[in-house]
């Protein structure tokens, strides 16, 4: 009987003597952190993880403690090795996956936070579950697979209004993407064929539309009047001939050619505006 307690008593004066220790050694590393030495904290947190005397449990403190001083002194990158680390049964996993996320968004790397995203575990919080499709709708939407997105969203819940409002601007986002799509380079030129400038307003330039119907309607109105004065074969007549079917046919090929450029310039807004929607909640959460 004695032995028996002897025995509870080492294991317990063990166990107090092991957590007093780390609670010291994780002290002085928030002292490091505090006092951003950054460089510092790196070496001592790297030293004490390969310490064998910590558990699973207090190597995840660490991790999470590593990677948030790293974040919050924007060095992202070096942060995304400890929140891998970081297990599943600790208590800050869905902290380190998520931000693993949000770091591959910051840096536009879609197809890594896409990989991370759909190796994270569901949760019996459905804000989690909602975070976790939203997430993926909006990444697939950021690579245009537009069907996808639309099987996902709707499964969207009003769940949290920050996240509801994101889910509602993620939808207004895949009409953009439609309306994008739908522009004709060959439309755009043929209505320009018709009148000058007809496929800029197509397209949306307006200032460039007014532009163009001005400079080949000047052009060739003086073109026409030394036609009607001078007669066809006068040099100048032929000089402003030619100056108008330059204009002319810069003009359709000027109106093509701006769908492709706005449809550039819309997509890459679009874009941006995806990526900032999804990192919003993931910041509100996990930060």
């Amino acid at each position: 009987m004695k032995n028996i307690f002897a025995i509870i008593f080492y294991i317990f004066h063990f166990n107090v003597n092991a957590q007093t220790t780390f609670n010291d050694e994780l002290g002085f590393l928030f002292h490091l952190m505090d006092n951003r030495l950054i460089d510092d904290a790196q070496l001592y947190g790297n030293k004490l993880l390969l310490n064998e005397k910590f558990n699973a449990s207090q190597r995840d403190t660490i991790n999470y403690f590593m990677a948030k001083m790293l974040m919050s002194n924007d060095v992202d990158s070096l942060a995304i090795p400890y929140l891998n680390n970081v297990s599943l049964n600790s208590k800050f996993y869905y902290y380190s996956r998520f931000n693993e996320v949000r770091v591959y968004l910051k840096q536009r790397n879609v197809n890594a936070a896409f990989a991370r995203i759909s190796l994270i575990d569901s949760s019996t919080s459905d804000v989690i579950n909602q975070l976790l499709l939203f997430e993926k709708a909006g990444m697939y939407l950021y690579k245009n697979q537009l069907s996808k997105f639309d099987s996902l969203s709707l499964m969207f819940k009003n769940v949290e209004p920050t996240l509801t409002d994101e889910q509602k601007n993620m939808v207004q986002y895949a009409k953009v993407s439609r309306g994008i799509k739908q522009k004709s380079p060959v439309i755009a030129g043929l209505l320009s064929a018709f009148l000058p400038g007809l496929g800029k307003v197509y397209v949306g330039n307006n200032g460039q539309a007014i532009a163009s119907f001005l400079s080949v309607g000047v052009i060739g109105g003086i073109a026409i009047e030394n036609y009607m004065k001078q007669g066809l074969w006068h040099p100048q007549t032929i000089v402003f001939g030619l100056i108008t079917s330059v204009f002319y046919i810069g003009n359709i090929w000027g109106s093509a050619l701006s769908v492709q450029v706005v449809r550039n310039e819309r997509r890459n807004e679009n874009k941006n505006n995806i990526l900032v929607s999804l990192r919003v909640p993931l910041h509100k959460y996990f930060k």
